[in-house]
């Protein structure tokens, strides 16, 4: 019996040493970018300046803050307005420029100015990305990384099933009997104090899989957000003025007594609510668990969303990102998630280590060998992944109508051409508001070449804004420089304009219908 016993703890063991051996390169760089994601916007924080606040004793009002960076920046697309983790992070405004690029605008909360801009690919981002899906699509990504919770969950059985004495090994690192038993010593206790970490990490990566499974068969964990219809949008005509963010914030915390805002999702679309998000009494769920949608005109409630109604799946989805980087208690709980990832970090190399001592080669396995296409994988996703986020999307040709006037607005189109000025087929058409307080309700732009045999190319409008932007792809063989090209805009409430340009003229018969 004892021997039946002695030889099933060995092949535990055994098995123990070989995952932890082979599939450590792996499991090192998704442990590595999970613990320093945990700190990541802390050292975003020590980075950039722009993001540290003057700490003072009251705040502006949302409606401050949103009117500095509208002032700021009047044509870029303003996505959303959000509060830092704690008082020492200035509020940070999401936006998307011209060149289509995303960027973050920061404004200190305690006196309403702008204090700067970084681009949107923070360290926070950088490594929320890489840990998650390897820069990978998610459907390859995903079920990657999270493969490795079964590697955790198996390493942890056969450690606690091998492992004698819990009481004195959890308390007892020898430091007088040489490097191995000293290292060995430690791998075993901070793999007992650590077990309720991993359990947690193991649970919530299990989680984050289902998610994306059910995401794939289109089954969302999260409540369907409303909107509002497009009649309603019709109403108010071509171009509109918004309600701003204190009436927004007004009637979320009128709504839902007790209400604390945390971010504001501003309208960028004519069928889409604005929506305020925040905490209740619930400081363990992510803050969209608790938000209101409310109607971009006139500020009126459509719904209020309580976690403590949304039912059981979605709650427990609103759990698990706090949870897995600890980020539910502020600085103090990230502090100890980091802790306890350094020392999970530690006992995968330490376990290296350890085999190594044991079998005595530096020769790399087969299974080592195999970890190496995954990080190459990474690295070749990776480069277009930081590309697409720094590399300027502006063309190194390209010609250009002057502003047209229309109603509410001015209008210029912009062909990519090659250096003899033959079109590419690329364009981007921008409508402006004249008033840089009203957002263009502009839903489409239909674009065809006036005596080309082509059907037209039809582009959604992706923002409601003070500047709208269409990016398309004519693909036309045969284009030519003195094509005419006819477009028409179209807006939520029937308004159409139509007019034609000839990209070696100024554009002309300009009508409205």
């Amino acid at each position: 019996m004892n021997t039946k016993k002695g030889s099933s703890r060995r092949k535990l063991f055994y098995l123990h040493s070989w995952l932890g051996f082979n599939l450590a390169l792996f499991m090192t760089l998704v442990i590595a970018t999970g613990t320093f994601a945990v700190i990541a916007d802390e050292l975003d924080w020590l980075l950039h300046s722009e993001m540290r606040s003057s700490s003072g004793n009251e705040m502006v009002s949302w409606g401050t803050m949103e009117d500095a960076v509208r002032a700021y920046a009047p044509y870029d697309t303003f996505l959303n307005l959000s509060a830092g983790e704690d008082d020492y992070f200035n509020y940070r405004a999401l936006m998307i420029n011209s060149a289509q690029k995303t960027y973050y605008l920061f404004v200190d909360q305690f006196t309403g100015e702008i204090t700067g801009t970084t681009s949107s690919l923070t360290v926070q981002r950088f490594l929320r990305d890489l840990h998650r899906y390897l820069f990978m699509p998610s459907i390859i990504g995903l079920p990657l990384v999270t493969s490795m919770a079964v590697i955790l969950l198996i390493s942890l059985y056969t450690g606690l099933k091998t492992t004698r004495n819990w009481r004195t090994i959890a308390t007892r690192i020898r430091l007088n009997k040489g490097t191995r038993v000293a290292v060995g010593d430690f791998h075993k206790a901070i793999g007992l104090w650590g077990s309720w970490f991993l359990v947690l990490i193991v649970i919530t990566s299990f989680w984050y899989f289902a998610e994306l499974s059910f995401a794939v068969n289109r089954i969302s964990f999260e409540p369907s957000r409303p909107g509002i219809s497009a009649d309603r949008a019709a109403e108010y005509g071509p171009a509109v003025r918004l309600a701003n963010a204190d009436e927004l914030v007004r009637s979320a915390q009128t709504a839902m007594p007790g209400f604390i805002p945390t971010q504001i999702q501003f309208s960028t679309r004519g069928t889409l609510a604005a929506t305020v998000l925040g905490r209740m009494k619930d400081p363990v769920v992510r803050q969209r668990a608790n938000r209101v949608f409310i109607d971009p005109f006139d500020a009126s409630v459509i719904w209020a969303q309580r976690s403590n109604e949304i039912g059981w799946v979605a709650y427990i989805n609103e759990l698990a990102d706090p949870l897995h980087f600890g980020s539910f208690g502020k600085l103090t709980t990230k502090i100890i998630w980091f802790l306890f990832g350094l020392g999970l970090l530690a006992m995968s190399l330490s376990g290296v280590y350890l085999t190594w001592q044991r079998v005595k080669t530096k020769t790399p396995t087969y299974p080592q060998y195999a970890n190496i296409p995954i990080l190459v994988l990474a690295i070749i996703f990776g480069v277009p992944y930081v590309s697409s986020y720094l590399v300027s999307n502006s063309p190194d040709y390209e010609v250009t109508s002057g502003p047209q006037k229309l109603e509410h607005m001015d209008v210029e189109l912009k062909l990519v051409v090659d250096e003899s000025d033959t079109p590419l087929g690329k364009f981007t058409l921008i409508a402006t508001a004249r008033d840089k307080n009203l957002r263009l309700n502009l839903t489409e732009a239909v674009i065809s070449i006036v005596d080309v045999d082509k059907p037209d190319t039809t582009i959604r409008a992706r923002t409601l804004g003070s500047r709208v932007i269409f990016s398309g792809d004519l693909n036309e063989t045969g284009f030519a420089i003195d094509n005419q090209i006819r477009i028409f805009l179209h807006t939520y409430s029937g308004d159409h304009f139509d007019y034609t340009f000839n990209s070696k003229n100024a554009m002309h018969a300009i009508t409205t219908i």
